[in-house]
């Protein structure tokens, strides 16, 4: 049961996760993670992260950039594991997002990167 807790709290700080254009006070707080209840669709947590920090840009309506992550499933992120490992390593390695766009935090990055990686 605290493993469940545990994982919609991650959840939950994914989706509420900095968008260019929101306020530092939209980032999730310490007790939105504990109060977040055990049946918490997590998932909409991940694709909310996932739009906040990468669908700008990789929508499918840039052909230069060549991914479409707003198309992609995140409840079986096995369907698509390649182009997901790929994302894994962008994100580990600092390269995405770009520096000159808003960043996730700490928190945020490890979230999202443990849930790509299970």
């Amino acid at each position: 049961m605290e493993f469940i807790a545990i994982y919609a709290g991650l959840a939950l700080a994914i989706s509420l996760c900095l968008s260019e254009s929101e306020p530092q006070s939209s980032r999730l707080k310490a007790a939105d993670v504990n109060s977040a209840s055990p049946d918490f669709d997590s998932t909409a947590i991940y694709r909310g992260l996932i739009n906040n920090y990468c669908v700008a840009c990789h929508d499918g309506t840039n052909e230069a950039v060549g991914l479409n992550l707003d198309a992609l499933n995140v409840v079986n992120v096995s369907e698509n594991a390649e182009v997901w490992e790929k994302v894994v390593h962008k994100l580990r390695t600092g390269d995405m997002p770009p520096p000159d766009k808003t960043q996730p935090t700490t928190q945020e990055r490890r979230a999202l990167l443990s849930w790509l990686a299970t």
